[in-house]
Formats: C-alpha cells, sequence, structure tokens
C-alpha cells in the first residue's frame, strides 16, 4: 500500500457491509505481499540469512510449543 500500486478508483468497491478490494486489487496485493515475505534479513540467533516467510513460520513453532506448555513464548523483537 505504501508504494501506491493500489488505486482508490480502481481497485476497490464499497457496499453497504465495507470496503472490498477488486479482483485485480487482490491479485496486486497478493503479488506484492508475496515478494515482501521473500525478502530475507541476517538472523542474529541462527546465524544466517532467513526470508520473512521463515520468520513467520518460527514464530508458529513457538507459539505452538506455548500452548502445548513446553516452553514459555518470548515474541520476536525487531533487531533490524
Amino acid at each position: 500500500l505504501g508504494r501506491r500500486q493500489l488505486d482508490e478508483s480502481i481497485h476497490f468497491c464499497s457496499t453497504e457491509d465495507g470496503c472490498y478490494l477488486t479482483e485485480e486489487g487482490r491479485r496486486i496485493f497478493v503479488a506484492a505481499f508475496d515478494q515482501d515475505l521473500q525478502q530475507t534479513i541476517s538472523h542474529p540467533t541462527l546465524g544466517r540469512s532467513v526470508s520473512y516467510r521463515k520468520l513467520i513460520q518460527l514464530e508458529c513453532y513457538q507459539l505452538i510449543k506455548h500452548l502445548k506448555g513446553e516452553s514459555e513464548y518470548q515474541a520476536l523483537n525487531r533487531w533490524w
């Protein structure tokens, strides 16, 4: 959204229930979001580059362990 790839008059439709993305708007949004998830950053604990997609996956694993009572959950602190 910050890249101004979506235009309000073209990619959104308003109804009495709210405002929705059109099919073309969804396609643009999903493609940009997927591109962002593929970006990598250097993880200080793992000592290697990981994608944002992998960071989300690692957080989910920590939440699962927390819910099972195996470990205490500590939220990811942004270091970048």
